[in-house]
């Protein structure tokens, strides 16, 4: 899938334009738009934001992941359930349903990136690999945000700008 299928696929859902690009931009990081899983460990998932999955069905899947252990010190591996989707606009659906909470919402109707990542990580939409929120957030701030360059400078759309009066902190 390349970024202007994405496009039409996430656009038919009746996201803003700010929503409908910060999808897009955390599947691309995520896994490539449901691309980037290895045969075996997810190919074929439709699952386009790595959404775990706490009740696994017939179209789950295994699959390792790492995260920072603060017990231990370390980053840590381990083996968790991941879910599967019937197809593209269905894994789509799940992801828009998991990233847009209120908060996350409210950060892009003002265009502050930045403090839409932030919400994600209060959301525990992810969690990282450092001992510290600060840089976890960063990490993920500076994927997204490359994500957003990829994808504008492929579809032509514009991007996600704070409006007039506000802090600037989300611009990309």
């Amino acid at each position: 899938m390349n970024h202007k299928t994405a496009q039409a696929i996430v656009d038919s859902h009746g996201l803003s334009p700010a929503e409908s690009l910060f999808v897009r931009a955390v599947a691309w990081h995520e896994t490539n738009y449901g691309q980037g899983w290895k045969t075996g460990e997810g190919a074929g998932s439709h699952n386009m934001g790595a959404i775990t999955d706490p009740s696994p069905d017939e179209l789950s899947f295994k699959h390792v992941d790492s995260r920072f252990d603060p017990k231990k010190g370390k980053v840590v591996e381990y083996t968790t359930w991941f879910k599967g989707y019937v197809d593209d606009d269905a894994g789509f659906r799940d992801l828009e349903h998991t990233v847009l909470k209120s908060n996350v919402k409210e950060a892009l109707e003002v265009g502050d990136v930045s403090a839409a990542v932030d919400a994600m990580y209060d959301n525990s939409y992810f969690k990282g690999i450092h001992p510290d929120r600060e840089s976890n957030v960063a990490d993920y701030q500076n994927a997204v945000s490359r994500a957003m360059s990829a994808i504008t400078g492929a579809t032509g759309e514009a991007p996600i700008v704070p409006l007039a009066g506000e802090s600037g902190a989300g611009e990309c």
